[in-house]
């Protein structure tokens, strides 16, 4: 036998902004992840992911860390300090389909918008 769905779970689901509903009709089972999130905190490790907008020569770079952006997209970082809305670390580059550190170091400050943490280490 099935049951429909009861009218005020249909309109807090209409309200879901985590997963896609539009598509189901009365009859379903719908799975909401959880969304955890990491914080970050000095002298913390973590595996991040840096946007892109924050690898390239800009203002900031320039101002912060001495004209030179983050070397890459992935990288595996210590946090040496934080200040307001930037954090700034020690990383190495880091090869997330080997899960594997490189060798080449950076150190500076990126803004926290930018980070994506994938992993407390």
């Amino acid at each position: 036998m099935k049951e429909t769905v009861n009218p005020l779970i249909a309109e807090q689901l209409e309200k879901c902004m985590v997963t896609d509903i539009s598509h189901m009709n009365k009859d379903y089972v719908i799975i909401i992840p959880k969304i955890t999130t990491i914080k970050l905190e000095i002298n913390g490790s973590y595996l991040i992911k840096i946007d892109e907008s924050a690898r390239v020569p800009s203002m900031f770079n320039t101002n912060w860390n001495k004209g030179i952006p983050p070397i890459s997209e992935y990288m595996q970082v210590e946090v040496t300090n934080m200040m307001s809305q930037f954090v700034r670390f020690n990383g190495l580059e880091y090869n997330p389909e080997t899960k594997q550190a490189g060798p080449h170091v950076w150190s500076g400050w990126v803004p926290v918008q930018s980070l994506t943490i994938l992993e407390r280490i």
